[in-house]
């Protein structure tokens, strides 16, 4: 056992001495959450943005219900963002439209809503169409409240002003939902625990490339304790550069890790031992030009299916089912549940599966390395 712990810190000292490998691991992840985590937090804001809505309205409302209504409910819409502007005619209303100056023109009058948009289907004019459904479906309910009481028929038209929005998130918890940061911190550790298998091809192939295999081959050392060593070793270095970068983005973004931190580093733990066993097996599969080209694309296509780039958790039908393919996919469900629901028994399924693809790609590779006379 000795030495194989000579070999583990044989390895992480030859890793640590390597300048490429510390910016792929460390600068690479961070630099990835500090671009995404600041260019994408819009994309994780649980409050709808309205600000990009402009409406030109033209008025004709002799009833003192709908004009207090439409009042108190464009009051409402305007504390949200939406831009308003008034009585410019119609052709000119119109053609604003059409230029792209405003999203929608109103023609609000006794008979109703005339509503017109540049064009149909967008974000934006789905937006709008909602309010004004809101609207409506409020307004006859305060009509009906007004024959019955005035002031219950008031209130509601008060209301409308605060309820306008059609737009509403709620959950059991809502204070408890990463934001972008919280996001990219989670899915760029466990993206560059996956990039292990990358490094991991030369475990092996690194000896016969500096030469230094016959040596190893004829000391005292086993191919057994060899092989237990680098494993131990690339699992240890490339854990430490996942912690690297857990502790940054905690301590410089404050990204939420909750607060069961010994079940999220046993999850990542165990995606390097898979990562490393991955990579160390495709040095035996492949040859040694291509074993790290394969590396590249399998990394890539993993953090892309398993959400590294974007959230794909919204995603269906047959590319939402390839991204359980991918383990960051897995990582990434269980730390979720884990940080923001408190269910530690959801890194149940990943770990074990982590452990026992590490042990398939482990056993492949340990039977090539028997199988070779040198390494």
């Amino acid at each position: 056992m000795s030495n194989s712990l000579r070999i583990a810190w044989k390895e992480i000292k030859t890793t640590l001495r390597n300048r490429f490998t510390f910016l792929l691991m460390i600068a690479f992840p961070i630099a990835m959450m500090t671009v995404l985590g600041f260019a994408l937090s819009e994309n994780f804001s649980s409050e709808p943005s309205l600000d990009r809505i402009s409406i030109v309205v033209q008025k004709n409302v002799n009833q003192d219900e709908l004009r207090t209504a439409w009042d108190s409910f464009e009051k409402g819409m305007a504390e949200r963002g939406v831009n308003w502007t008034e009585n410019l005619g119609r052709a000119e209303s119109e053609r604003g439209v059409t230029q792209g100056r405003y999203t929608a023109y109103l023609d609000v009058n006794d008979k109703g809503i005339r509503y017109t948009s540049r064009h149909s289907g967008g974000i934006e004019d789905n937006i709008v169409e909602g309010m004004l459904s809101a609207f409506v479906d409020r307004y006859n309910l305060a009509v009906a409240a007004f024959q019955e009481s005035p002031e219950l028929g008031m209130r509601l038209t008060n209301a409308l002003s605060a309820e306008a929005t059609p737009i509403k998130e709620s959950s059991i918890n809502p204070n408890r939902s990463p934001g972008s940061m919280d996001y990219y911190a989670m899915a760029m550790s466990t993206m560059i625990a996956f990039y292990a298998a990358t490094t991991s091809t030369h475990l092996i192939q690194g000896e016969r490339a500096r030469k230094t295999d016959s040596r190893l081959m004829s000391s005292p050392l086993t191919k057994a304790q060899l092989f237990v060593g680098k494993v131990l070793g690339a699992t240890l270095i490339n854990t430490l550069f996942v912690l690297v970068v857990v502790l940054f983005s905690r301590f410089v973004f404050h990204a939420d890790w909750g607060g069961h931190y010994g079940v999220v580093l046993a999850l990542l733990m165990t995606e390097v031992l898979l990562s490393v066993s991955i990579g160390l097996a495709a040095g035996y599969l492949f040859k040694k030009d291509s074993s790290t080209a394969v590396m590249i694309i399998l990394t890539q296509v993993v953090s892309f299916l398993g959400g590294a780039y974007f959230p794909l958790s919204q995603i269906g039908g047959f590319l939402g089912s390839l991204t359980w393919l991918s383990p960051l996919r897995w990582a990434n469900h269980a730390m979720i549940e884990i940080i923001y629901n408190d269910r530690l028994t959801a890194a149940i399924q990943p770990i074990t599966l982590n452990l026992a693809l590490a042990a398939l790609f482990l056993f492949i590779s340990a039977v090539s390395l028997k199988r070779k006379e040198g390494l």
